[in-house]
């Protein structure tokens, strides 16, 4: 697959000669649905590391889906390339450990054929970079990619690490 600029997709180098490609695009309530839709694609996938159940309807439960077309403290924000959705990012600034932080991430993918060409990273950085300030964030330990990548993309910051008990750890740090 190629893409604008001629670059095989498996081949693709993020910021090529200093194009910025990758865009966070804040979902609008019109949007609602498609990340919805994407969203319990995500919620199944991680399944793999949390026991969460289907619903009557089919559907991953997510209690706090709506409060990100309501609440102004949570944003969700499409992580396009060339325009195109590529994955998403949630945030909002609900501590895991007790603080007081600026911005927390609650929700992170990147669709698994853009995976490992450096776009979570760019989209990472481009979202710290927006969003200056305290930030948290959860994973769990049995995800080794999350571990590697999250570890990677926060050592700058030099967070500090929380234990919390079912094999998952947070990090905080400040971004500015």
């Amino acid at each position: 697959m190629l893409n604008r600029y001629g670059l095989k997709l498996d081949e693709f180098i993020i910021n090529k000669g200093g194009i910025d490609l990758i865009e966070l695009q804040l979902v609008k309530e019109s949007e609602k649905e498609v990340l919805y839709n994407i969203f319990q694609k995500y919620l199944y996938e991680m399944t793999q590391y949390y026991d969460d159940e289907l619903d009557d309807t089919g559907n991953y439960l997510y209690r706090y889906f709506d409060d990100y077309f309501i609440e102004s403290t949570r944003k969700a924000l499409f992580i396009k390339l060339e325009g195109k959705i590529v994955g998403f990012i949630m945030i909002n600034n609900h501590s895991y450990i007790h603080q007081k932080p600026d911005y927390v991430i609650t929700e992170f993918s990147i669709f698994p054929i853009y995976r490992k060409k450096g776009i979570a990273r760019e989209a990472i950085d481009k979202v710290f970079s927006q969003y200056p300030g305290k930030w948290e964030l959860k994973y769990s330990l049995k995800n080794k990619a999350a571990v590697n990548l999250w570890n990677k993309s926060t050592e700058i910051f030099k967070p500090v690490v929380y234990q919390l008990e079912d094999d998952e750890q947070v990090l905080a740090f400040q971004t500015n």
